[in-house]
């Protein structure tokens, strides 16, 4: 069995963090770590991550989440490393079915799925039915990894480094352009390994706009021959497309 590493960046996401906490604790799959690198909450964060001895709980105050999530990577001991915010959760059975697929594909060095997209409860509000990888696609239109639902072998630090700290937004988004540059990328089209949940307070929902830029700089770090632009345009569009459907 693969030793599997999770790193949650947090900060005051008492809300929710209890059922990040036990989705990965309930996975049924015994040789894990989960590491959750807090930025110094002021809510009722700590009281909940201390009824869970089991978990690795490291303070440091005022990092970023970038920041937190490279001191978490650091101190990672599994063989495959894990992300999960600190809102989101993991399906059940997510570990054992990443797991045996990269024991399966030995030259495989990143796992991704479906994901489902939950409300406050719980409850499913939509789907991400993503696709199989394509470099192209992925930097030149739209983001076809679901971060929530990556695996990843830890010798990919070694071919790519770390998270980009000048990032906020958009490091996850950089950080899997540089692994699947670098990497072999494998889609897994029949399962949901997470479910990503948006709420009012939440980065992705209430600092939408402050996205747009950093998604500009990754594109042109790595190079996009696509205008940008249009591949917004073409972004909104779909979205709007699956809203009608």
């Amino acid at each position: 069995m693969n030793k599997i590493s999770i790193v949650t960046p947090t900060y005051n996401t008492g809300r929710f963090i209890e059922r990040t906490i036990l989705s990965v604790k309930n996975q049924n799959y015994s040789d894990y770590e989960h590491i959750i690198v807090d930025a110094g909450s002021t809510d009722e964060t700590l009281q909940i991550i201390k009824k869970y001895p089991e978990v690795t709980y490291v303070l440091k105050d005022k990092c970023t989440q970038s920041e937190a999530l490279n001191i978490g990577f650091q101190k990672a001991t599994g063989s495959i490393i894990g992300w999960v915010n600190s809102d989101d959760v993991y399906e059940p059975g997510a570990f054992g079915k990443a797991s045996r697929v990269l024991d399966e594909h030995k030259d495989t060095d990143l796992v991704y799925s479906n994901c489902r997209f939950i409300d406050d409860g719980d409850k499913e509000i939509g789907f991400w039915k993503t696709a199989k990888f394509s470099y192209f696609r992925n930097l030149n239109y739209f983001q076809m990894i679901p971060q929530q639902t990556i695996f990843f072998r830890k010798s990919v630090f070694e071919k790519v480094g770390y998270i980009d700290e000048s990032f906020s937004y958009t490091m996850d988004y950089d950080f899997l352009v540089r692994i699947s540059k670098k990497c072999r990328v494998e889609y897994v089209p029949n399962e949901v390994f997470a479910s990503f949940r948006l709420h009012s307070v939440s980065k992705t929902m209430a600092q939408r706009k402050k996205f747009e830029p950093e998604v500009i700089a990754v594109k042109k770090k790595h190079g996009a021959v696509v205008p940008y632009q249009f591949a917004f345009a073409l972004q909104r569009f779909i979205g709007l497309f699956k809203k009608r459907l």
